[in-house]
């Protein structure tokens, strides 16, 4: 229950997946916050169904990947067609990740696993709340709030952080007056619920071109509906056409199997898609965060898992500034380092969606005949999945990002500060193997002191040492020079993350609660180390 004048820190407004995200993050950094919405509850239409592979590792920094993938359809596999004639297979299986694969899970199962994660870490949601007017004053917004259920009855509140996840339609970037650059496809797109009876399996996705348009399908977990999903080109459509009949026509026409059968249709409608995004994340102590700062057309999936890492971003740094234990200006990196990758992705789905959905004939021999065939080839699929699943997203040019290596590691090694944190295992001293993103899990920094051979400790640990950081010693053996005590620093074993941080000879790798190296050193050397987390503002100096 709101009272009026009550103080809140940070206002959480839209209870999606990105506003979700962001306040387990906060709950789980036990941040005080409130998130409100209009519904009466989580939504019950499907929407967004894809879950990329970085997604999921995000759901494992959050401890409940299992949760996610129990009520999903794990695809391998995506299948191109003309008509009946198969062009190209991706396989995920050749990316580097513990979950080489695609969800297929319904959004709002994945809101329903936000929650219920959020009430257990003591969370909840104000329903059929609406924020209906803020102002800025000096270092607090002003917030009136109206309850929808309650004759309108309205609240005035206030807060330090105010963080619209509204959706596309923000009613908060309209009040900022923040731009929505971009534009609107004159293509509708056609999206249904409904059972298909053919011999396709329900673990693979698929999608067939065809002049008319694009069509796409995807088995839904949980019932025996698929989603499908089609370009309708220049074709007028009208909501009382929108039927079985339609769809059987639609899948005999575009797929060339003309015995398939459609029944059992719980869901259809059309939309038109946009293309946009906002120049600035942010106004003061006001953000912007998924759809409220950029929506994608819908090919390629990748709008929802955008805005869960922009929540992400924001949560961590949002806590260690309230906590006291950065400056405010950490804030400020959350649209220096979100807004060009909101920008690179918005460009590539832009891309993606002209070809896919072109009407132009000699674009659709080149994109059927070449471009489909070459994604298909195994070597180009090792470059292309890891983009498409966001798994190659990075941060190498932001302010919070330092490289300290010899010149020849410098020119020559594939890792650099930014990059996202390779998947490895870590074994400890009782023989159990766990993944290092389980390390992830409590929502702090990690550093990785990895120890070869051929280096050696100082002496003294504390040069290591930071009250906000959990440092994990990592050995090639269980041995290490000089000998320490196992009881004051757990020597971690490892058969992979040597390799995979291209660190032969050991160093310093320091991990932000995202996911992301801030610190890559192939040295052991403390002073550099805390000299590093003084100058670059994101942690509190000692």
């Amino acid at each position: 229950m709101l009272n009026h004048l009550s103080h809140i820190p940070i206002v959480i407004v839209g209870a999606g997946p990105t506003g979700l995200t962001l306040a387990c993050c906060l709950a789980k950094r036990k941040v005080p916050f409130l998130i409100l919405d209009k519904k009466p509850g989580l939504s019950q239409i499907t929407k967004a169904i894809g879950i990329q592979p970085r997604t999921i590792e995000y759901f494992q920094f959050m401890g409940i990947e299992q949760k996610l993938l129990d009520q999903s359809i794990i695809t391998q596999h995506t299948n191109m067609f003309v008509g009946t004639k198969r062009l190209a297979q991706t396989n995920y299986q050749v990316i580097q990740t513990p979950f080489p694969y695609l969800l297929s899970i319904p959004q709002f199962t994945t809101e329903q696993i936000l929650y219920d994660h959020l009430q257990n870490l003591g969370g909840t949601i104000l329903f059929n709340h609406e924020l209906s007017h803020f102002e800025v004053q000096k270092d607090k917004i002003h917030l009136t709030i109206n309850n929808t259920q309650s004759n309108n009855s309205s609240y005035q509140i206030s807060s330090q952080y105010l963080i619209s996840c509204e959706g596309a339609r923000s009613s908060i970037r309209k009040q900022l007056q923040i731009p929505f650059f971009g534009l609107t496809y004159k293509t509708p797109f056609l999206f249904a619920d409904v059972d298909i009876d053919w011999s396709l399996s329900r673990q693979e996705m698929y999608g067939w071109f065809h002049k008319d348009g694009l069509l796409a399908t995807a088995a839904m977990p949980n019932t025996s509906n698929w989603k499908l999903f089609a370009d309708m080109g220049s074709q007028n459509l009208n909501r009382k056409d929108l039927n079985l009949a339609l769809l059987q026509k639609l899948i005999h026409k575009r797929t060339g199997l003309k015995e398939v059968k459609v029944h059992n249709l719980t869901w259809i409608d059309y939309f038109t898609v946009n293309h946009r995004m906002v120049n600035r994340y942010r106004a003061g102590n006001i953000f912007l965060a998924g759809d409220a700062a950029h929506i994608h057309s819908p090919l390629g999936g990748q709008g929802m898992n955008m805005g869960i890492q922009d929540a992400f971003n924001l949560a961590w740094k949002l806590a260690k500034v309230y906590k006291k234990e950065s400056p405010p200006n950490l804030l400020d990196t959350y649209e220096t380092e979100r807004l060009p990758i909101a920008k690179q992705i918005l460009q590539r789905t832009h891309f993606s969606t002209k070809i896919l959905t072109s009407q132009y004939r000699l674009l659709q021999f080149f994109r059927d005949q070449m471009m489909t065939r070459i994604l298909g080839l195994k070597m180009v699929q090792k470059r292309w999945l890891p983009v498409t699943s966001q798994l190659k997203l990075d941060y190498r040019k932001s302010t919070l990002s330092k490289n300290q290596l010899s010149f020849s590691k410098q020119l020559l090694s594939r890792i650099k500060a930014g990059d996202r944190l390779p998947s490895g295992t870590l074994v400890s001293p009782n023989q159990q193997a766990v993944s290092i993103y389980k390390c992830l899990e409590g929502g702090e920094f990690i550093l990785l002191i990895l120890c070869s051979t051929n280096t050696k400790l100082p002496n003294d640990l504390s040069v290591f040492h930071h009250p906000s950081i959990s440092p994990i010693l990592i050995s090639k053996t269980s041995q290490i020079s000089p000998p320490i005590n196992p009881n004051d620093h757990p020597i971690y074993t490892t058969p992979d993350l040597f390799q995979k941080l291209h660190l032969p000879n050991g160093g310093l790798c320091l991990i932000r609660p995202d996911g992301y190296i801030a610190y890559y050193s192939d040295q052991l050397d403390g002073s550099a180390y805390q000299a590093f987390l003084s100058q670059n503002y994101f942690i509190k100096p000692i």
